[in-house]
């Protein structure tokens, strides 16, 4: 179960009952749109409103885990738009990742942040070459990467 999909009061958002007026409207409650509250908090009026409640959508099926590591994206990316594209993708997939360590350390955000491996799987054969490409283009782009066959 998602840590998001804990029933608690303080995840309601109050309802808005008059018209704003601010600098910035974010939309979505989710670790996205709260991330981006956060760092554009400073001299701006802002407002973040959501359907739901915060963390709900994508963010409430979210594992908590944050990794560059995601399916076969890099290798789609590289045939579909280009390898510059798939590399700026895995830049800012792990910088955000960066940033976001960062940001734990600077509010001292009690958690439980740990550094583990990811992997990736085929389930069947004919996603064993999709894989391969995968690993190919992130050993390109200096990401350690051990493959067993099993």
């Amino acid at each position: 179960m998602s840590i998001w999909n804990i029933k608690n009061n303080d995840r309601k958002i109050k309802t808005i009952d008059s018209n704003k007026n601010v600098d910035i409207l974010i939309i979505g409650a989710g670790i996205t749109g709260l991330s981006t509250a956060y760092h554009l908090m400073y001299n701006k009026s802002m407002c973040v409103v959501d359907a739901n409640l915060i963390g709900h959508g994508v963010t409430l099926n979210s594992t908590a885990k944050l990794s560059y590591l995601q399916e076969s994206f890099y290798s789609k990316i590289a045939k579909s738009t280009g390898v510059d594209n798939a590399i700026k993708y895995l830049s800012s997939q792990k910088y955000a990742i960066e940033e976001l360590i960062k940001l734990i350390k600077k509010e001292k955000i009690e958690c439980d942040l740990d550094k583990i491996s990811s992997y990736l799987f085929a389930s069947k054969e004919n996603d064993i070459e999709v894989l391969n490409n995968e690993v190919e283009f992130l050993r390109k782009n200096n990401i350690n990467i051990e493959v067993i066959y099993l």
